[in-house]
């Protein structure tokens, strides 16, 4: 697969990435958003967040959430805002 085969995959697509506020998460959402998904950025620090998604240009949003929550689901709130209910596998 090349480069252009992967970007064309993720053109249109959404991608969440968890811990995006810094280090290999910031460094992920970003890598994506360069390849063309629209990023969803999740993580506790709404600053950080907030910084990251201003460097993104696929319209990327935020969503604080603290995973080391008991009983905290990140995936239905980032699904009933985009409006859609896609599988992981879409």
């Amino acid at each position: 697969m090349t480069l252009e085969d992967v970007m064309a995959d993720l053109a249109g697509k959404t991608a969440v990435v968890t811990g995006a506020s810094r280090g290999i998460g910031e460094a992920s959402a970003r890598a994506l958003d360069e390849l063309g998904a629209q990023v969803v950025l999740s993580g506790r620090t709404v600053s950080d967040l907030e910084r990251v998604a201003s460097d993104l240009s696929n319209s990327p949003v935020v969503i604080p959430a603290d995973l080391s929550e008991t009983g905290r689901l990140l995936f239905r709130p980032i699904f009933l805002r985009q409006g859609q209910a896609r599988s992981s596998q879409n």
